[in-house]
């Protein structure tokens, strides 16, 4: 009898096991795959037109999204604000509405910084590329970094941001992000 208890049990136990070492999670580069599958439902569902490059006169359409190819971040600039660009070593308070994780099955809910006592800040370092976003600028959104080659003082963008341009809670969670809006700020943070 001890042995059929046994027996048993040694079945379930590698039984259990297979079925764990089934569930592997995924590559890196599955991962990968599967966002550009996302951003593309996201694009169609949206009616989202891709450029190839910013229109001359720094004006989008609502629909249109610039993918600039250094980071793979999708831009629209909503407005290029002021004349002023940011300077390296400067620090720019930027806020946000509209930020919501988007994936194969739902999106989630919309988060907004707009009414935050403090917004969130970043020290522009200059222009972030895959290779060079962890060394310029750390644990920030480096995708935050990308329309400031466009936008000056009191700028605004829209965003999609893969998940290897985003935060560290969305790199470690492959979170792919979209920003309805993004302000820029170079001077007072209370505005």
């Amino acid at each position: 009898m001890k042995k059929k208890y046994y027996l048993f049990f040694l079945i379930l136990i590698s039984s259990v096991a297979l079925i764990s070492c089934e569930k592997k999670s995924k590559s890196y580069s599955e991962r990968l795959r599967d966002e550009i599958k996302i951003i593309d439902r996201f694009i169609i569902k949206n009616g989202i037109i891709v450029l190839d490059k910013i229109p001359e006169d720094t004006i989008f359409k609502p629909n249109e999204f610039y993918k600039d190819p250094l980071t793979g971040v999708y831009i629209n600039i909503i407005d290029k604000g002021g004349d002023r660009k940011a300077k390296p070593g400067e620090e720019i308070y930027i806020r946000f509405d509209g930020y919501r994780i988007i994936s194969a099955k739902n999106d989630s809910a919309t988060y907004s910084t707009m009414q935050a006592e403090n917004p969130s800040t970043l020290i522009y370092r200059g222009v972030v590329t895959l290779e060079n976003k962890e060394a310029l600028y750390g644990n920030t959104t480096p995708a935050w970094v990308v329309p400031l080659s466009f936008i000056g003082h009191m700028g605004r963008a829209k965003m999609i941001v893969p998940f290897n341009m985003g935060a560290q809670a969305e790199i470690q969670n492959y979170h792919t992000t979209y920003y309805d809006l993004v302000t820029y700020n170079f001077e007072d943070h209370k505005k």
